[in-house]
Formats: C-alpha cells, sequence, structure tokens
C-alpha cells in the first residue's frame, strides 16, 4: 500500500534507517526498514507516537492549532513524526549521521500521496 514511498524515504534519506505509517496508538500500518536497521527504530516511532498525541491535545486546550511536526533526537537516532490526518502518521527515523532536512522536507513532500489513501 504504501510501501514505494516509504521506500522512497529510506533510499533518498541519507542516515534513514526505518520508515512507518502508523496510527497515534503506536500501532504500524506499514513500516519498511533500511539494511542498516539495527532493530530499535521501530520502537522508538511508537514511543514518540505516543508523546505526539500528548502534544496534539496540549496544542488544542491552548488553541495554538495542528501540530506540525515532532522530532525526538538523541545521540543514537532522530526520529521524525508528521501527523497525516487526525488519527495516523508519518514516522520516519535516522541514525546519528541522518540528515534531517532532507527527511523533513520529504516527509512533507510524500505526505499528500499517503494521506489521499488513508481518507
Amino acid at each position: 500500500m504504501f510501501s514505494e514511498i516509504l521506500e522512497r524515504l529510506l533510499t533518498e534519506v541519507p542516515g534513514a534507517r526505518s520508515a512507518t505509517v502508523m496510527g497515534f496508538d503506536g500501532i504500524a500500518i506499514t513500516t519498511r526498514d533500511a539494511p542498516t536497521s539495527e532493530g530499535t527504530e521501530q520502537a522508538a516511532a511508537v514511543e514518540v507516537a505516543a508523546i505526539t498525541s500528548q502534544l496534539k491535545r496540549a496544542a488544542e486546550s491552548l488553541g495554538a492549532g495542528d501540530v506540525k511536526e515532532v522530532t525526538l533526537e538523541t545521540d543514537g537516532l532522530t526520529t521524525l513524526l508528521r501527523p497525516l490526518t487526525s488519527e495516523y502518521l508519518l514516522a520516519l527515523t535516522l541514525g546519528p549521521d541522518g540528515f534531517t532536512g532532507k527527511a523533513r522536507y520529504l516527509m512533507r513532500i510524500v505526505a499528500p500521496s499517503i494521506t489521499a489513501e488513508l481518507v
């Protein structure tokens, strides 16, 4: 379903390790892992998805508008999340050598295609 789009992210973003379309509940619809994946990237995306749900509620209660993107950067991984609908999001996890700027750009570009398939 979304495999080609996720594969594009993994191929075109240097340092990308895992790309996932998932619900805010952390349940993945589709996941693609790069050959360099260490197996922890999906777990990182699930944890950040839970935080994103809380951030969505906080932004709504403050009247700040919709959350457009969440980035969690640690020493070992960077996880970027882009909400697609009220129920689903796109997650991309990068290694420490990943290009965050290119990841953010491509996620913004492919998001409408994924959203169109979700609704």
